[in-house]
């Protein structure tokens, strides 16, 4: 272990030990690797690459392979020269993230995370699973990264103590003594400059260091979370959507944040015991006073940043609540809108942002009143230290005085400081947590054994039981009321007891398939056929019994996931093309009439969620890439259960006979089309999550009357298949001339994402009129006016009174009484040398004091109490202004977020579906995330502290300006070239800013795609693949993450670099005057100047960092102003019994779904009665689905009209229409909550109408068997119920609406036939006054109809009653009703 421990710690040596992460050689990237019990480098060796920063300059080769910070030598990193290249080319034109140098080899992901999991595996080993510490991996991670960062931190204390204390008693001591000599203070100056240059060299190594420590160890913890999402048992309902997003966005970015800022905290301790100590040296026991003040401070900032650790954790849980429940609103819009839910989920949505600010808004109060402290304190210590000091009858010089101000001032940094610190902390404290609870959850179980005991059986499943959640994850599933249910004492000790109670999905079974087969599983809904599925690809948690498989798995869902990518990346799915077996896949599933029909053909880019597809597209594609996989065993769950007869009979025998069977692969078939049973080997019936029968079909139909209930009365004749023409078709008509760039150009759904440029005043005003108008930001900023305006007063005050006592003249009179002149010239220039003759100018005063009062004692003043009442009131003035000031700056900002978040929601809301099917999620999503964390969290703190800091400089620059008037002189020179280094600076800061918030969309819709798939992707065992795209999609992000920090400090550097000089003319006036100047005026221009020095810089970086994230200011802005709106432009509204008869008319309707598009309905004409209950059936894509969009103005008709009731829905509003239909769509649609709140989401109804739909729905009873029924907690998407259960809620749903108008888009399709002829029955019972309209693939689901409208190619061929349509032998419908029989 020791020997272990040593390897280890040379490796992280080798990795850490690059102090400014200069490596080059490639001998230094082979020791990256984990080395060898023999490998035993030098000192030398370990910190070689190190040594090399040393070099002043190092020659940069250029090279794809090498980024330039790992090559920069020792003055290109201490001044981040590196970046001016990227900044000159930002400057001259807007870089994209190809224009940027590739990541580091030393930062990219894999193998940070390589080493961050070692260490992990490392720590569960040493502490266990409830020891294990994630705080104590990260501090080993970058252990000696935050050795050097800390010794850095230690020089710049040193630098920052030496200026405010030694160097600045040094001059205020030569100015007092007139002997001294101009060379002495020349010599003073230059050790002022080295210091200085020593500073900010200093603290731009240690922020060199800490950046990459934080890019790092950020990378290597998301990447660890994902993979681990990867491995869950049950990841989907483990982990959300929204709370991985959140894990890797805004808790990534905490670690970032934390690993930049956090060590910081250190600098506050060690400025102030260097504080108290200097300036106890100076006053002696009362300057303990001032260090009690900056001691109460420094614990109330302890308190106040518990307080805001527990806000944060409150807060963190609504932001992911939030996010997660508008991740849901985007996936489901679509039926959203059909219901007319688009006011309640917004309000529901924007209750909790409501509540979300209002913590966010105390915790941002409280950090206020933190920064506000570190203002205030330095006041407050030196109103009180100097008060005691004069009033126990001590003379308080202006050396002593001034240099204790200007200790003061440094003490305060660290207070500035450690706020960033300890928020910095706090934050990635609440991020640890999360991350802890999900590294510690159990991987999924792989008991899925490869090989079989047999090797003639493809599948061998024994005596297993099967569950959804182990003993641990029960125990850690939400109780109703949201809490987390924790295992006592005594159900740990009974774990193994634990697995008798599990809720069980499957129970004893027993299944052998042998190799070649063709094996049909049928049963009722609920039965356990997807179940089984589940546990052959190992997604269950098996109880007992055992699981083998002899060969690789393919797998259709029964509700196909597709990617955002084009048809034939679907297909392909990371395999490598072969166009022979690919055109057999395409043409064996029935794909090759609706490429034709596509713009691109198989280049055209499926939406998110296959949205621009119908459920017969998406299915038949799901199939086809189980086809090209070529494995040995083909999992299909119900794949016919979305496509039409025709194309149904063409699949299962082409795809699933020819394709499979024929070339001996092995199928397990789930399917309610019993009537393709027959020709299955063995047919396995399902009850109960049991097996009940397994035989060939005809030995099953003879023995079980069951099957006859599953919708099978007879065998039927053999089938008759409609022939296919045998000669492959291409999978494209487009012209041969027509390149595969210019197809997928064409093929583009999804929108570019908008780029933006520099941001206009617009977006600024936008922000101020949300918050509460210019007038309440004119209110504010004189409240930072005041603030600041009393801060520099007291020092005023102080050098005004401390003058009173140093101008006195030589004694005038002899006896009694003396006259002495008090010259003070008013213009601020006091003059010590005045002689007993001298001429009072007309700017002096002549004062007569008690020739008993020693003249260099302010106590001595008669107006002493005046004065000492003033300075001490100042100071209580300053906290109240400080209070006000804190609570409406936070007051206008959070009162912009809010609105400016509700107008985003709302306008997103009510988009046309164009807008979604053009839109990726992610890119929305991204714009709820980080950029309203950006806007919420750290845009309110850097524009707080930017006024505050730049009224500070202004008053500051004021105060120097009255002593050395002519220092004017120098702001003017500095002044252009400040503004010259933030114009060029700008561009590289708003671009590095705008690429991180945009190389983000892509990432979270990667994270989105991959959960919402990881079935598929488990079975076709390519979570590699997808591993190595959200690597790819990170490091892209991970580029201008890294870039826009270091931006920052290359103008840092530049500013710092100008302060000082500024600071140093300032100096070398005080100097020149020093024989005209009061040392109170030269203390109080030179405590000016020391307090500018370093804050110059950090303002003009805040405003342009202020600048930077405001891009997610204009990104909210761009979709208030940009995103289209739903027509708005008819308001009329229906009458409230509308309609009444329920009549639908058709007139010439003509649609299509975008601008470009070929027509999905061409001129549609029909009447429908009253009550009329009408099927409509057709091929895939022949635009049934269509009806059903236009019906409720999701796509508005290009032609024609279409009257209800003999009104034009076109001229009544969206609301008035849609909340009088009711629709059970293609895609069941469950939210994430309650049996209760799926079915009455806005609590309209009765619990007795609740339970009396779901007993019209055949799902009573199972709800019953659940813990809390209607209150049991159904996970994301329903996830954790079949997907004919799902389509059964989804009509008890629409049976509690009661509309006079209904549609049924293949709302039974995944019902087995015996639930759907309830079904039937029921609808039609429940909805005989109803105007009916079903969709269906099944012709046995319209024969009930009054009449049947055909679709083609969309276009009405046919529209009459079943028999008559039946009766004319040559109609299509009656050729769809041959081909089943």
């Amino acid at each position: 272990m020791a020997r272990k421990q040593s390897d280890e710690d040379t490796v992280e040596a080798i990795e850490d030990s690059h102090l400014l992460l200069n490596q080059t050689s490639n001998k230094t990237s082979e020791h990256l690797k984990i080395p060898s019990t023999s490998f035993k480098p030098s000192p030398i060796d370990k910190y070689t690459p190190a040594l090399k920063t040393l070099i002043p300059i190092r020659p940069f080769e250029k090279s794809d392979h090498e980024h330039p910070c790992d090559t920069a030598g020792l003055f290109s990193t201490a001044t981040f020269s590196w970046m001016t290249v990227l900044v000159w080319n930002a400057f001259k034109k807007p870089p994209s993230v190809d224009d940027l140098w590739k990541l580091s080899q030393y930062d990219q992901a894999e193998p940070n995370y390589d080493r961050f999991s070692r260490l992990w595996d490392d720590e569960i080993q040493k502490h266990g699973r409830k020891g294990a510490s994630v705080w104590r991996v990260v501090l080993r991670f970058i252990k000696t990264r935050l050795i050097m960062s800390t010794l850095c931190i230690l020089l710049y204390a040193f630098a920052v103590f030496s200026t405010s204390s030694f160097i600045m008693h040094l001059l205020l001591s030569y100015v007092s003594q007139r002997n001294s000599t101009l060379s002495y203070g020349i010599i003073l100056v230059s050790i002022l400059f080295c210091v200085e240059v020593l500073r900010s060299s200093i603290t731009t190594l240690l922020y060199a260091i800490n950046y990459r420590s934080a890019i790092r160890t950020r990378s290597a913890m998301v990447l660890f979370m994902f993979k681990k999402v990867l491995k869950l048992s049950s990841a989907n309902t483990a982990v959300s959507v929204g709370e991985l997003v959140n894990l890797c966005s805004n808790d990534g970015d905490r670690i970032f944040e934390a690993n930049r800022m956090g060590n910081l905290i250190l600098v506050g301790p060690m400025l102030f015991v260097a504080g108290t100590i200097y300036s106890t040296v100076l006053l002696g026991p009362i300057g303990l006073f001032g260090a009690l003040i900056f001691l109460a401070t420094i614990l109330l900032q302890g308190v106040l940043v518990k307080a805001m650790n527990k806000l944060r954790e409150k807060a963190i849980v609504l932001t992911e609540l939030r996010v997660k429940n508008i991740s849901e609103i985007l996936t489901f819009i679509k039926l959203i809108k059909m219901y007319c839910w688009e006011e309640s989920f917004a309000k529901r949505v924007i209750n909790l942002r409501q509540k979300e600010l209002r913590l966010l808004k105390m915790m941002a109060f409280l950090q206020s009143m933190n920064v506000s402290l570190a203002f205030f304190t330095p006041v407050l210590a030196s109103v009180v230290m100097f008060s005691a000091y004069i009033v126990l009858g001590y003379n308080l010089t202006a050396q002593n005085a001034f240099t204790c101000i200007a200790v003061f001032n440094m003490m305060s940094f660290g207070l500035k400081v450690m706020p960033l610190g300890i928020r910095s902390l706090a934050d990635v404290t609440v991020a640890m947590g999360r991350f802890r609870k999900i590294m510690l959850m159990d991987d999924m179980e792989s008991y899925v054994q490869q090989g079989t005991k047999d090797k003639s059986n493809a599948v061998e499943i024994s005596g297993a039981t099967f569950s959804w959640q182990t003993p641990r994850e029960i125990d850690d599933l939400p109780n109703s009321n949201g809490s987390t249910r924790k295992p006592s004492e005594t159900e740990d000790l009974i774990q193994d007891d634990r697995s008798q109670n599990l809720p069980l999905v499957l129970k004893h079974i027993d299944l052998t398939i042998p190799k070649g087969s063709l094996v049909g599983v049928c049963g009722h809904v609920g039965a356990g056929k997807s179940s089984l599925i589940s546990a052959l690809i190992g997604q269950l948690h098996l109880v007992e019994g055992s699981v083998a498989l002899d060969g690789a798995l393919a797998y259709a869902t029964q509700q196909a996931w597709l990617m955002n990518a084009t048809i034939r990346e679907n297909v392909v799915f990371g395999l490598q093309h072969d166009e022979k077996k690919y055109q057999d896949a395409i043409a064996a599933s029935g794909l090759l009439d609706d490429l034709d029909i596509f713009p691109s053909g198989d280049l055209t880019e499926v939406g998110d969620r296959g949205i621009n597809l119908s459920g017969g597209q998406k299915q038949r594609i799901s199939l086809a890439r189980a086809l090209y996989s070529d494995r040995d065993i083909y999992l299909l769950d119900d794949p016919l259960s979305a496509v039409d007869v025709h194309v149904g009979k063409h699949i299962f025998n082409e795809a699933i006979l020819s394709q499979l069977k024929k070339n001996g692969k092995t199928v397990l078939l789930v399917t309610h089309q019993l009537q393709y049973l027959p020709k299955c080997d063995q047919v396995v019936l399902m009850e109960h999550g049991k097996i009940k029968e397994i035989k060939s079909f005809e030995a099953l139909f003879q023995d079980n009357t069951d099957l006859a209930s599953l919708g099978i009365s007879s065998l039927g004749e053999e089938d008759k298949l409609v022939k296919e023409d045998p000669s492959v078709k291409s999978t494209s008509t487009k012209s041969a001339v027509d390149s595969e760039k210019e197809l997928l150009e064409q093929g583009r759904l999804m929108t570019k994402e908008e780029r933006g440029g520099v941001i206009p005043a617009s977006v600024y005003f936008a922000y101020i009129k949300a918050g509460s108008g210019f007038f309440a930001a004119f209110l504010v900023l004189l409240f930072f006016a005041f603030n600041v305006g009393v801060q520099q007063f007291t020092n005023l005050w102080l050098s005004l009174w401390l003058n009173l006592g140093s101008v006195h003249a030589k004694h005038l009179a002899e006896v009694g009484n003396f006259t002495a002149l008090a010259l003070v010239d008013t213009s601020g220039n006091f003059s010590q040398n005045v002689s007993t003759d001298t001429t009072i100018s007309p700017n002096m005063t002549q004062t007569t004091v008690p020739s008993i009062i020693d003249p260099t004692d302010i106590t001595s003043h008669p107006q002493f109490k005046f004065y000492l009442l003033v300075y001490f009131s100042s100071a209580v003035f300053m906290l109240l202004v400080s209070v006000l000031r804190g609570f409406s700056f936070m007051t206008l900002a959070f009162t912009a977020m809010k609105n400016l978040h509700n107008n985003m929601f709302t306008r997103i809301l009510n988009a046309p579906m164009e807008f979604f099917d053009t839109t990726p999620s992610g890119r929305i999503i991204n714009r709820f995330q980080k950029d309203m964390d950006e806007a919420d969290a750290p845009l309110p703190i850097i524009w707080e502290m930017f006024f505050f800091n730049f009224m500070t400089l202004i008053f500051a620059t004021g105060l120097i300006a009255y002593v050395f008037p002519k220092f004017l002189i120098v702001v003017v020179v500095i002044c252009p070239i400040l503004v010259i280094a933030c114009i060029m600076f700008k561009p590289a800061a708003r671009e590095m800013k705008r690429l991180d918030n945009m190389t983000r969309s892509p990432w979270f819709a990667h994270i989105t795609t991959t959960i919402s798939g990881l079935d598929t992707i488990r079975a076709y065992q390519s979570s590699s693949r997808f591993v190595d795209e959200f690597i790819k999609q990170l490091d892209k992000n991970a580029i201008p993450c890294y870039l826009f920090a270091c931006i920052n400090r290359w103008l840092a550097v530049r500013l710092d670099l100008l302060m000082i000089l500024t600071c140093v003319f300032a100096t070398l006036f005080v100097i020149i005057y020093r024989d005209i100047v009061s040392p109170a005026s030269a203390g109080l221009a030179l405590s000016s100047a020391f307090l500018m020095s370093g804050m110059l810089q950090f303002t003009i970086r805040l405003l342009n960092e202020g600048e930077a994230r405001f891009v997610s200011i204009d990104r909210i802005k761009y979709y208030i102003d940009n995103v289209i709106q739903e027509k708005s432009d008819c308001d009329a509204k229906a009458t409230e019994d509308w309609p009444k008869k329920g009549v639908v008319e058709f007139r010439n309707v003509c649609m299509r779904y975008r601008e470009g598009l070929p027509l999905a309905l061409n001129n549609i004409s029909f009447k429908l009665n009253p009550s009329e209950k009408i099927g409509v059936v057709g091929r895939t894509g022949s635009g049934k689905s269509s009806l059903a969009v236009t019906l409720f103005r999701l796509v508005e008709v290009a032609e024609g009209n279409i009257l209800i009731d003999d009104l034009d829905i076109g001229t009544i509003s969206l609301k008035s229409l849609r909340s009088k239909l009711a629709i059970i769509p293609q895609d069941p649609v469950l939210f994430t909550g309650t049996v209760r709140y799926n079915l009455d989401p806005f609590d309209h109804y009765k619990e007795e109408e609740l339970w009396k739909v779901l007993e019209q729905t055949h799902l009573k009873a199972s709800i019953q068997k659940l813990p809390e029924q209607l209150d049991s907690a159904l996970s994301e998407n329903g996830s954790n119920l079949s997907v004919g259960e799902r389509q059964l809620m989804c009509l008890a749903r629409a049976l509690l609406r009661q509309s006079k108008i209904l549609v049924l888009d293949e709302a039974t399709a995944a019902v087995d036939g015996e639930t759907e002829k309830i079904v039937q029955e029921t609808i039609q019972a429940s909805f005989v006054d109803c105007t009916l309209i079903t969709i269906a693939h099944r012709l046995a689901s319209v024969m009930t109809c009054d009449r049947i409208m055909v679709l083609s190619e969309g276009r009405l061929v046919e529209f009459d009653s079943p028999q008559t349509l039946l009766n004319n032998q040559s109609s299509v419908f009656a050729r769809m009703m041959a081909a089943t029989h």
